[in-house]
């Protein structure tokens, strides 16, 4: 689920294969009615306990979801747990994910756990420079105020 007026890219909905491809390594890879990486087995939820969100490493890529960290965080508190992270994603994105499924109601959660790691510099900083160059001379993209991990750095 992903809207690409709000966030650059995610999964598709209701989407389940044994071949999931990570390198060499296949893996098991389901999403959820909102495309969210999930167990393949929990029933559908809105209302969580916990949101997860990050890249790469929060979506757990070439895991399958009972490994990722996520997972392993649900396992063992039995909290009602999402896993928003796509890989290749960035501060810039998570804000607006999170303000997109929010906004529409689509899921409401208790805590919201933000990963990030040092790629997310870059990555800001691409999707930034892609939303620069999209916007009209108006400047009319609600969400575009400031790159919000680059500009910190620069």
């Amino acid at each position: 689920m992903f809207d690409p007026e709000y966030f650059h890219h995610g999964f598709l909905k209701n989407y389940s294969t044994n071949k999931a491809r990570w390198g060499n390594r296949f893996y098991k890879f389901c999403s959820d009615h909102n495309g969210f990486k999930y167990d393949c087995i929990s029933n559908y939820e809105s209302d969580f306990d916990v949101a997860f969100i990050g890249d790469s490493f929060t979506e757990g890529i070439g895991l399958e979801y009972e490994d990722t960290f996520v997972g392993l965080f649900k396992k063992f508190t039995k909290l009602k747990v999402v896993n928003l992270g796509v890989s290749s994603y960035s501060p810039y994105i998570y804000r607006d994910k999170v303000i997109y499924l929010l906004e529409n109601k689509l899921i409401s959660f208790n805590h919201l756990i933000v990963a990030v790691d040092l790629s997310d510099l870059n990555d800001d900083r691409l999707y930034n420079n892609t939303r620069n160059l999209n916007e009209n001379d108006t400047g009319s993209n609600k969400y575009h105020q400031y790159n919000l991990i680059s500009n910190f750095f620069k």
